[in-house]
């Protein structure tokens, strides 16, 4: 693996030149998994949400470096959407990585879904009628393909049935498939991976962005735009730390800036504005 030159001190070190280095350990964990042969599940998943978490790093990053001053808003309104999905992927990935017994399983799962999702597509889409569902339904490679998803649904489902306790005391399965790969919601996610406070802070700030509401695209989220990249390269690294703790890779004094970046965002801006106990 290439490694990058740094000695994890990042007070001592520039902003940008921060960013850059990270950017750098990133390419280069994610190009020595890319080239390693025969992933097992768990390798895979998390391989999958480092990538997306890098791929939203660098677009989050972009846009602030392109985004004139006067559009400040719009660039806090889009950058807090993205920033809402990183979050997600890291919960998700937490996850998977935290308890090793369980790491297989939850790993499966997680890419066992795509044939939920795959299926409720379909048949979402081909319920229509319309120009596009008539050429879908008139496709030669059809019949195939819809065998093919059923039977990849079909061995997959039981494990994502939605479950219902009756009044009985006994618990319904079925026959709806749930809209997760996970069972509960993100909050919970967060709040056994002891991330409830970030979740609570995350979603009051950066909810409004994904939904459009009138506070936040009026107002963009309640959090100051200097630490956007900050918070954003947090969730990168945590993410980025799983892959490389799993899969044993040596990176060098890099893992101290990983371990560095990977504290908690709450606790950065803290420091930051000089006001333990509160964000704003």
């Amino acid at each position: 693996m290439e490694v990058v030159g740094g000695d994890g001190i990042m007070v001592q070190q520039n902003y940008e030149e921060t960013h850059e280095t990270f950017e750098a350990i990133l390419r280069a964990i994610i190009q020595e998994l890319d080239a390693r042969p025969g992933k097992d599940n768990v390798s895979l998943a998390l391989y999958f949400l480092l990538v997306r978490e890098a791929n939203t790093w660098r677009s989050i990053r972009l846009l602030r470096r392109h985004t004139p001053e006067q559009f400040h808003t719009a660039f806090m309104v889009d950058a807090g959407t993205l920033l809402r999905a990183m979050f997600d992927a890291y919960l998700q990935a937490d996850l998977i990585f935290r308890d090793p017994a369980k790491r297989a399983v939850l790993a499966t799962d997680y890419l066992d879904f795509e044939h939920v999702e795959r299926h409720k597509m379909a048949q979402k889409v081909l319920r229509h009628d319309n120009a596009l569902t008539n050429v879908l339904k008139s496709s030669a490679k059809r019949p195939e393909g819809e065998k093919r998803l059923q039977q990849e649904f079909d061995r997959v489902k039981g494990t994502f049935l939605v479950e219902q306790k009756q009044s009985d005391g006994t618990v319904k399965r079925g026959p709806r498939t749930r809209d997760k790969w996970y069972k509960g919601d993100l909050p919970q996610l967060a709040k056994d991976g002891g991330k409830e406070v970030e979740y609570d802070a995350f979603v009051a700030s950066f909810s409004g962005c994904v939904h459009s509401s009138a506070f936040a695209v009026r107002n963009g989220p309640m959090f100051p735009e200097k630490h956007v990249l900050s918070l954003v390269s947090t969730f990168g690294a945590r993410v980025a730390k799983m892959n490389v703790d799993y899969n044993q890779l040596e990176i060098g004094d890099n893992r101290l800036i990983l371990e560095e970046l990977c504290k908690s965002w709450v606790d950065r801006v803290e420091e930051a504005l000089g006001r333990p106990g509160g964000i704003c």
